[in-house]
């Protein structure tokens, strides 16, 4: 007789050194994580979860990850506070849009908000490696939730600045591109 294998997704945080929620992603994809047992979870006043987790922490764990309760024991990741990029008025959440041009490659990417005398901030894709013209077409054949999820630019950067656990700097990155006079207006 066949097995039937589920794959999971989990959720954690280097500051817990463990995993508070699961969701599955095979063979149904889940839209949202479930806390383990013991696990509460509520939002700050910034929208970001919290987590009591007397298993792990005698204090409240405050965390910079923008999610949307779905219940009180489950929610959906949105992104990082710190990364969000406001457009035109319109609060943009990269990771959402670099899970979308990650069906097309599989090359690191970061979304990213240029300073925008119109927009306050405007959304550009740096990419890591040389330059695709056809991996640019293929990113604007997508379809972005609304056009202005669209990248005003597609930069192609050699290589990306990394932290010390090797993680994209997402703060050098956009440092790179703001002291490059080719990206501003």
């Amino acid at each position: 007789h066949e097995k039937k294998v589920k794959i999971y997704e989990t959720y954690g945080m280097s500051e817990t050194l463990s995993h508070i929620a699961l969701k599955e992603i095979f063979p149904k994809a889940a839209p949202d994580f479930t806390v383990l047992s013991g696990v509460q979870i509520s939002l700050d006043l910034r929208g970001c979860l919290q987590i009591l987790a007397p298993q792990l922490s005698a204090e409240l764990i405050v965390t910079n990850d923008l999610v949307e309760l779905t219940g009180t024991k489950s929610f959906i990741f949105q992104g990082r506070y710190d990364n969000v990029i406001n457009s035109g008025g319109l609060k943009i959440f990269p990771e959402q849009l670099e899970t979308l041009v990650h069906t097309v490659t599989d090359r690191e990417l970061a979304f990213l908000g240029l300073p925008d005398e119109q927009l306050g901030q405007k959304l550009v894709l740096a990419i890591e490696g040389g330059e695709s013209s056809v991996l640019t077409d293929d990113i604007r054949h997508l379809t972005f939730p609304t056009r202005n999820h669209l990248p005003k630019e597609i930069i192609f950067i050699p290589e990306f600045p990394r932290t010390p656990n090797g993680k994209v700097s997402r703060l050098e990155l956009l440092n790179i591109l703001k002291s490059n006079e080719r990206f501003h207006q």
